[in-house]
Formats: structure tokens, sequence, C-alpha cells
């Protein structure tokens, strides 16, 4: 079982699609793997986390996160090359999956979606108007009117 799609693993992995497009198939055993890591660290949560997550409640952080760290997995099954800045991408996303479920399970950050107050009305969740504020300039004044 798991949150994430093959699919899901090709837009959020990292990894080109070409490196296991032929292996379809050893894609799902590194994404049930994620997700077992990933219900270690909901056990623990304080407040708990009810189990299992219904698919209604499931974020897109959930999926990223199962699948960096299926990810990380992969390329360490296939081999890790710690001189490859490349391959750097990958550990740097699972210990980021790491810390995120750590503040998780510190009870700093509640991973699921609250359900939808109306069945009948567009999601609560709606990114469509969405905007990032930051408390630090990134330079970016260029790109934004």
């Amino acid at each position: 079982m798991s949150f994430s799609s093959y699919s899901d693993f090709g837009r959020w992995s990292g990894i080109p699609a070409d490196a296991y497009a032929d292996r379809q198939e050893n894609v799902q055993p590194f994404l049930d793997s994620a997700y077992d890591e990933m219900l270690g660290y909901f056990r623990s949560a304080n407040p708990p986390i009810t189990l299992p997550i219904p698919k209604a409640s499931v974020t897109l952080m959930l999926k990223k996160v199962e699948c960096w760290i299926a990810a990380w997995s992969m390329v360490c099954d296939i081999g890790f090359d710690p001189t490859s800045k490349s391959d750097e991408i990958y550990r740097t996303q699972y210990e980021d999956a790491v810390a995120w479920l750590t503040k998780v399970a510190a009870g700093k950050i509640t991973p699921v979606a609250p359900p939808p107050t109306d069945p009948n009305s567009p999601s609560d969740l709606d990114d469509s108007s969405a905007a990032i504020v930051s408390d630090t300039p990134r330079n970016w004044g260029a790109l934004v009117s």
C-alpha cells in the first residue's frame, strides 16, 4: 500500500523516467517501503494520527515525501555514488522528508487534509489561488509584477 502512484513517483522522485520505465513493477515495492517508513512516524505522533488515512485526506506533501523516500531507497539499491552531485539530490530529498516526518511526529505539522465541509462544493484545498509569501527576498522582483 502507498499514498502515491507510479505517475506520482515519476513527477516527484526526481529520477529520470528512462531509468525505470522498463521496470514499472519495480517502483511499487519502493513506494510500499516508503509508506511503511512513514507509518512509523505517524504511529509515534503526538497527537496520534488516525490510520489508515482516508484517500480524500491524502495531501500532496504526503505523496512527495513518500516519493522522496522511495527515490532514495531506489538510488541506494542501484548504487549511490557519493561523488555524484545528482545522487546527492536524492539524499537531500530524503533528509528533507525525514525532517518533515519528525515534525509530524512532534505534532508540529498535521500531514492530512481536513475533510471538505461540503462534499458537493469544490475542494477546500483548491490551490488555484495559492500564493507564496516569504520574509526573505529572493531577488525575484523582475519575475513578479
